[in-house]
């Protein structure tokens, strides 16, 4: 921050501070912290989106030496709860003057303005210095949660170090500069936001950030590219495809840098990136426990191998990665595991979880530990690690790890369920789907099982379509049968899709319904869709309702929210929707 002062060192469309202004914002919020009394032995919660203010409060949090706990308040009020309390939080910062207080006992909630990241906190007496605390290589940097098998989210504890090796690698591979724009849109709770963050400030760039209206809304995205001059980003590549579909013919000419990761980059998606632009796209892998990314490949057309997805290449600097058999012995395919800096201490509160995924290391140095991922790999000689799936029951949602087991414990919670088995279907639209048993003399529909989903867990962990049948497939045993359930719950989805689409009947519409139902019908490449159809029902998924969402709001220049949506997900919905937008009525004659 010192060798830049009047640099920006971030911006939005409402706000900006430079270098000077964020370091006296995050001093503020370090002397509050510490005039309150708060350990460094629990972490700092940060209850922000993607902010000016958020970036602030995570900044401000680290330099005074604690770690930080990203919150995202789209997340269901009691799954943050249940986080802070595994965590031991004692102070939330919340950032946003729309953003309702969390109400948790025990916690202390300060507050950073969303317009000028202004710290409302006091330091008191006794703050002490204001400036950055010694901090060793091994003290927590963040603690991130992730779905958890048993049902329970868990929290991995990233080190410094950890974060610090990935900088230094990355600025090594692909230097940053004071002139470089990286656009940080992902949210906190996803671990890549801390390379959007701090090698961007590290090394005197500038972060153009939001807040965004709905996420993700594409053109909106492009907008915030073109308007800033943006020359870094990363996408997942479900995100990836839908702004390259809205960009046309061409990518914006500031964009150097392209970043995939979070899910299997599709070749034909990374030969359209090549064909719209001439950034240079960089495919990366790394669970949450090693750190933004363990692995990299930078793609080429001619020199990424031949499979259908890219490969995720080698180990960045001070990294190992091991291909081993289930007798933990050195295979050419095999399951990942990954040794060496990037490696977090574990996962906080749960010791057992620790040592059954963190193993020690038996070819790195003494005491080191490697991480075990669950992804199965294959090594080839040109290109290196290729993905090839899973071997447990854990999805990848829109770049967001899913652990079935959590999505079925909560369909379980339901007020008349008895059992659920959830899994992902496959094809070109591949979405969540889950069948569940009622219990005995009980009685409810999908509907009202996915309902209830939705107010405890992330939108991300909701199946499309929840089915009920009076009994799931079971073994001879008498335990389910998880294979027949999940291919009862994609046979039940697909006749769904099927009747659904038989039904469709051609219905006159004119003004804006059939504007509503033209965009529609294009994404469903359907002749007609009846007003009334369930957007689930025909085939729609959730990352399907974001390029919907997003193509009504920039067509016909409206400002729906996908939560909104979601609510009654049909074209004659969305119409209202759309006539009760602030923007379509100033623009609608």
């Amino acid at each position: 921050m010192r060798d830049h002062p009047e640099q920006v060192a971030v911006l939005s469309r409402e706000s900006e501070l430079t270098y000077s202004e964020l370091s006296r914002v995050t001093a503020g919020i370090g002397a509050a912290l510490r005039a309150r009394g708060a350990s460094r032995d629990k972490p700092i919660a940060v209850y922000a989106e993607p902010s000016v203010s958020g970036i602030a409060a995570i900044v401000g949090a680290v330099l005074a030496g604690f770690a930080y706990l990203p919150v995202c308040p789209s997340l269901p009020r009691t799954r943050v709860a249940a986080q802070l309390e595994t965590a031991g939080v004692e102070y939330v910062i919340v950032c946003g003057k729309t953003l309702a207080p969390l109400g948790l006992h025990d916690v202390v909630e300060l507050a950073v303005d969303a317009g000028t990241a202004e710290f409302s906190g006091e330091p008191g007496h006794g703050a002490g210095n204001v400036g950055e605390s010694l901090i060793d290589p091994e003290d927590p940097v963040s603690v991130i949660f992730t779905s958890g098998s048993t049902g329970t989210p868990k929290g991995a504890v990233v080190p410094h170090r950890a974060l610090a090796n990935r900088i230094v690698w990355g600025q090594q591979e692909y230097p940053l500069s004071p002139g470089d724009r990286i656009l940080q849109h992902t949210r906190y709770i996803y671990d890549f936001s801390a390379w959007e963050i701090f090698a961007a400030l590290g090394n005197g760039a500038t972060l153009v950030t939001g807040p965004f209206r709905h996420y993700p809304d594409f053109g909106e995205l492009i907008g915030v590219v073109d308007e800033f001059g943006v020359t870094v980003a990363h996408f997942v590549p479900s995100v990836l495809s839908g702004f390259v579909k809205y960009t046309g013919t061409s990518l914006p000419d500031s964009l150097r840098l392209l970043f995939s990761g979070g899910e299997s980059l599709n070749r034909s998606l990374a030969e359209q990136v090549a064909e719209m632009s001439s950034a240079i796209l960089f495919n990366q892998y790394g669970p949450t426990e090693t750190c933004v990314d363990s692995t990299f490949h930078r793609y080429s057309p001619t020199g990424s191998g031949q499979g259908l997805s890219v490969p995720i290449g080698e180990a960045i600097a001070a990294t190992r990665t091991y291909v081993l058999d289930e007798c933990l012995d050195p295979a050419t395919s095999g399951e990942l595991y990954v040794g060496g800096a990037g490696v977090a201490h574990g996962y906080i509160g749960r010791a057992a979880l620790t040592a059954e995924r963190f193993l020690p290391d038996p070819w790195g140095e003494s005491g080191a530990r490697m991480y075990r991922t669950g992804d199965l790999v294959t090594r080839v000689d040109s290109v290196g690690l290729v993905f090839v799936g899973r071997i447990d029951r854990q999805v990848n949602v829109r770049g967001v790890r899913v652990e079935l087991a959590e999505v079925e414990t909560a369909m379980a919670a339901c007020p008349g369920v008895s059992r659920a088995v959830a899994t992902m279907t496959t094809g070109d639209r591949p979405h969540l789907v889950a069948v569940a048993e009622p219990a005995h003399r009980s009685v409810v529909d999908g509907e009202e099982v996915r309902t209830f989903v939705r107010g405890v867990l992330p939108a991300a962990f909701v199946p499309d379509r929840i089915f009920v049948k009076d009994q799931l497939p079971r073994l001879a045993t008498g335990k389910i049968d998880m294979a027949a359930a999940a291919r009862l719950a994609t046979e039940l989805d697909q006749v769904r899709e099927a009747e659904a689409r038989a039904s469709v009947a051609e219905e006159p519409a004119d003004g804006l319904l059939a504007a509503v139902l033209a965009i529609w019908q294009r994404f469903f490449d359907a002749q007609t869709i009846p007003a009334d159809a369930d957007f689930f029902d025909i085939g729609g998924h959730s990352l399907l309702a974001v390029e919907v969402v997003s193509a009504v709001n920039e067509e016909l220049d409206a400002d729906i929210d996908l939560a909104e949506f979601f609510e009654l997900p049909t074209p004659r919905s969305m119409e209202n929707l759309v006539k009760g937008t602030s923007r379509w009525r100033s623009t609608a004659h």
